[in-house]
C-alpha cells in the first residue's frame, strides 16, 4: 500500500470514528422533559394539531325538524331547536329563557307544570347556527327515574355509563330554523357542580383546553375524538342519584360533544375504551 493510500485510509477511518461519536451522544428525548404520550388509548396530544380551520358554512336542517321548530315558535317565541340523539329516546324541542335557567325547569313543551320540565338552552348562550355558536352549547334536562336507563327526558343519558352504548350512540344533533349541527361525543362523566363545566366565556384558549382536559379525566370512556383549541362543543346536564341520592344536590352526570370539522361525517365509526380510573367527583 503506497503513502498516498495509507493517508487516504486513515482520514476514512477518522471521518467514521467521528460520525458514530456524534450518534452515541444524541440526547434521549424522554430524558429532556417531553411531554409523554397521553394515559388514553386513543387520544395523543403530541399528534393532535392545535388548531384545525372549520367551515361555518351552515347545513340545511332536516325539513321535518324545522316544520316542528316553526309550529312550537309560533305558540312560543322561546324555541330554539331540537335536540336529538339518534337511536335514543332523545328527540324533542329545546326552548331558551333569555333571562335565566329556572323558567323551564318544570314546564313542559307546551308551558304547562310537569315534573319532568323539558330541554332548554342555557341563557347566555346564542343558538341561531354555528357560526354564532359560542365555545359551549349547553343543554339541561331532567333525570327523575333514580338513574333508570329508561326514563324521560336526560335520564337516557344515564346509559353513556355502558361502553358499548356510548359507541353505538355517538353524535348529537342540535337542529335549527336556520342550520344543521352534528357533534362527536368526547366525554361522558360524573361530576361535582363546583367543576365549571357549564363555562361559556373564556378568557384564553387554555382555559376552553383546561375544560376539555377535565372533562376528559373525568369521563368513563377515552374516546378517539379529537378537540383542538379552535373547537365549539355541546354540553348535555342532567341530574344523577349515584352518590347519595337526592339529597345531594350537587352531582351531575354530563355527556359532551364536539361539533363535527369539515370533511367529518355523523357515519363515521366512533372508538373508546373504559376509562380504567376516571376522575371521581368530590363533594363538601
Amino acid at each position: 500500500m503506497n503513502k498516498r493510500t495509507r493517508i487516504l485510509c486513515l482520514v476514512f477511518a477518522a471521518v467514521m470514528l467521528l460520525s458514530f461519536a456524534s450518534c452515541s451522544k444524541k440526547t434521549d428525548a424522554s430524558s429532556q422533559g417531553e411531554t409523554p404520550v397521553s394515559t388514553y388509548t386513543f387520544y395523543n396530544p403530541l399528534t393532535e394539531p392545535a388548531y384545525i380551520a372549520n367551515d361555518n358554512t351552515p347545513v340545511e336542517p332536516d325539513k321535518t325538524k324545522v316544520e316542528k321548530i316553526n309550529e312550537y315558535k309560533a305558540k312560543n317565541k322561546e324555541t330554539v331547536g331540537w335536540l336529538t340523539i339518534p337511536g335514543t329516546l332523545i328527540d324533542d324541542i329545546v326552548f331558551q329563557d333569555p333571562n335565566g335557567n329556572e323558567k323551564y325547569m318544570r314546564l313542559d313543551n307546551n308551558g304547562k307544570w310537569a315534573l319532568e320540565g323539558c330541554f332548554f338552552a342555557d341563557y347566555r348562550i346564542a343558538t341561531q347556527n354555528r357560526a354564532s355558536l359560542g365555545k359551549n352549547t349547553i343543554i339541561y334536562g331532567h333525570n327523575l327515574n333514580d338513574d333508570k336507563k329508561n326514563g324521560v327526558r336526560f335520564a337516557q343519558l344515564m346509559n353513556y355509563t355502558d361502553l358499548e352504548y356510548a359507541k353505538a350512540h355517538p353524535y348529537i344533533h342540535f337542529t335549527t330554523a336556520e342550520d344543521e349541527m352534528v357533534f362527536k361525543v368526547f366525554a361522558a362523566f360524573y361530576t361535582e357542580t363546583a367543576f365549571d363545566y357549564i363555562k361559556t366565556k373564556f378568557n384564553d384558549v387554555t382555559q376552553f383546553t383546561d375544560l376539555v382536559k377535565e372533562a376528559r379525566t373525568r369521563s368513563e370512556h377515552n374516546f378517539d375524538v379529537n378537540v383542538t383549541a379552535s373547537d365549539k362543543i355541546i354540553t348535555l346536564s342532567t341530574c344523577t342519584y349515584k352518590f347519595g341520592g337526592v339529597s345531594n344536590k350537587q352531582q351531575r352526570f354530563v355527556v359532551m360533544g364536539r361539533l363535527l370539522h369539515t370533511g367529518e361525517k355523523d357515519t363515521d365509526p366512533v372508538n373508546a375504551v373504559k376509562n380504567p380510573s376516571p376522575k371521581a367527583p368530590k363533594f363538601k
